[in-house]
């Protein structure tokens, strides 16, 4: 057994069998993550067809202990980081292996027995870290499942992992600042809508299963949303009128396709220019009722409002007929 020191956080690579993981988490001394049923239950189907070849192939677990002694670690209690899923599914195969050996049926007792054997001979690589906060064990998470992307972006991805990365960036950021009370706080649904926008330059999405080639790193993004949402956070404190306006998550959604009309493929340099442009034309706008309601603005401001107006219109229409072929 070796162990490191690595970013000032020890850890070690063990090799125990699928029995001893499933005694561990019997014994309460294992916390898992919250899993999804149907991938724990292909992940055990797996399992259960590959029993009698006794062929199993997994990448380690990883797992940061809570208490105890990293060179003793299973007489302590360890978190699982990466692995919840499988763990779980180990739980659903020594289920099954109980009932199948006690079986009358020769047949399913001999699936009983294979499941068995593979349990007490099967080695599961788990890696255990010493000392992480939660805060680092969820970036160790996203570190292990995070698709690296070069600075050409020239690797397709999944645009769905792409946003969602990014959404879930945003919205993690906004929890840990207190801003999930806030007015203009957003739903993760309704983030994931808002970076679509500035990803794609469309509310809907297309095809799921497409691949794309961003324009941008996901850093320079997440940089943009946060500027676009402080700036717009600003101009509601200071403008009670935008701020009613805000209240409906639909006009944050105009707001955010006025924005980024055409300019979705952009440099992140003239893409914050023209937010900062857009934003700060949209605070001059008049807001008075009585000038809405006669869709009237003050001389000086016809021309410009004409402009904006018309660039508003037009993106409402594009929504209004999107959402049309969405029903």
């Amino acid at each position: 057994m070796a162990i490191h020191l690595q970013h000032q956080k020890r850890k070690t690579l063990f090799c125990v069998t699928i029995q001893e993981l499933t005694d561990c988490v019997r014994e309460g001394r294992v916390i898992t993550k919250q899993v999804t049923p149907s991938r724990v239950k292909a992940i055990t189907h797996s399992l259960f067809m590959n029993a009698e070849k006794q062929q199993l192939f997994f990448s380690p677990m990883v797992a940061n202990l809570e208490s105890g002694n990293l060179e003793h670690w299973v007489d302590g209690k360890i978190s699982i980081i990466d692995g919840s899923h499988r763990l779980k599914a180990f739980q659903h195969l020594a289920e099954i292996m109980e009932k199948s050996i006690l079986s009358e049926r020769k047949g399913r007792a001999k699936i009983g027995w294979n499941i068995y054997y593979l349990m007490q001979n099967c080695r599961i690589p788990i890696q255990i870290y010493e000392g992480l906060s939660e805060k680092e064990q969820s970036q160790l998470y996203i570190d292990l499942h995070k698709k690296k992307m070069t600075r050409s972006n020239k690797i397709l991805l999944s645009k769905d992992t792409y946003i969602n990365w990014i959404s879930n960036y945003l919205f993690k950021v906004d929890a840990e600042g207190g801003n999930e009370g806030t007015k203009k706080a957003m739903s993760l649904s309704q983030l994931k809508k808002i970076v679509n926008i500035f990803v794609t330059g469309k509310l809907i999405q297309g095809d799921k299963n497409a691949s794309f080639k961003p324009c941008l790193r996901r850093e320079e993004y997440v940089q943009l949303i946060h500027y676009w949402k402080n700036t717009l956070n600003e101009m509601c404190a200071r403008n009670t009128t935008l701020s009613s306006l805000c209240d409906h998550f639909t006009n944050i959604v105009a707001i955010a396709q006025f924005v980024n009309h055409k300019y979705e493929n952009a440099s992140c340099a003239e893409r914050e220019q023209i937010l900062q442009e857009r934003m700060g034309g949209l605070e001059k706008m008049e807001t008075r009722f009585q000038v809405w309601e006669l869709f009237e603005a003050m001389e000086a401001e016809v021309s410009r409002m004409d402009k904006q107006l018309n660039l508003l219109n037009l993106i409402g229409c594009d929504d209004e007929r999107g959402n049309k072929e969405s029903l």
